[in-house]
């Protein structure tokens, strides 16, 4: 019971403390760096970073009589910038997310709150590719995009660097761009989520006069126009010669 009270303490410490002085949310692309500063040693006395729930980052002296210790998983990945007065916890993965307290304790032992930082881990969007489909003889053309990323995401389409016109419409929460089957031109799709944004091009080319022209009739009429000469040459060939007469 007494360490259940003191956890219940500690925790109740953080989210009141700290969350009545400075707190801030932030959303951090998977991979990239979370800096934390406001490290700022105008009175001697020494700093904690903790990573709520998980584990102290790191402690840092403002006497300069220790250098700043680093803890854990975050030691090959920590950096202190004593110039700026930061810490800079680098390839941050999804177990990195979650609140920082940054405390400061004085000379005296009282020990303050200076900031709490709640760290949001996003993976950015990515575009892999753009599909095309031409249709059949029924359907419209099709663009499609496909990309990675955590939600939420949004798709937005345009043709030659404008608003979609007239005829085109978007489902599947606006990955698939559905056309007249003769359309043609620039589409550029932008993926973005509350990290990153990425973009891709498509050029549909223009197909010419003959573009409704139904390429399938070629065979269709050929093949039997073939197979009917071929039989009549055997006929020829076949037929009995005819006698001539002979003058003697």
């Amino acid at each position: 019971m007494p360490v259940i009270a003191a956890v219940i303490a500690l925790l109740f410490g953080v989210f009141t403390q700290c969350g009545s002085n400075s707190t801030e949310t932030r959303y951090v692309a998977l991979s990239d760096d979370l800096t934390i500063c406001n490290l700022i040693c105008d009175v001697d006395g020494e700093y904690l970073l903790d990573h709520v729930f998980v584990s102290i980052v790191l402690i840092y002296d403002c006497t300069g009589l220790r250098s700043p210790e680093i803890y854990g998983k975050y030691k090959e990945r920590t950096v202190v910038d004593k110039t700026h007065g930061c810490v800079i916890i680098k390839n941050l993965q999804y177990s990195d997310a979650g609140d920082y307290a940054l405390w400061f304790t004085d000379k005296e032992w009282n020990k303050r709150c200076v900031e709490l930082v709640r760290c949001n881990l996003i993976a950015p969007v990515t575009i892999t590719d753009i599909t095309y489909s031409s249709g059949d003889l029924v359907e419209n053309a099709t663009l499609s995009v496909l990309y990675t990323g955590d939600p939420p995401v949004f798709v937005f389409w345009t043709k030659e660097g404008e608003d979609l016109p007239l005829g085109h419409w978007l489902s599947d929460h606006n990955k698939t761009l559905s056309m007249p089957k003769h359309a043609t031109g620039l589409y550029r799709v932008t993926v973005s989520n509350i990290v990153s944004t990425d973009n891709m091009t498509y050029t549909i080319p223009a197909r010419g006069r003959h573009e409704h022209f139904q390429w399938w009739i070629i065979p269709a009429v050929v093949l039997p126009v073939a197979a009917l000469v071929s039989i009549l040459l055997y006929m020829k060939k076949k037929e009995p010669c005819k006698q001539r007469d002979t003058v003697i």
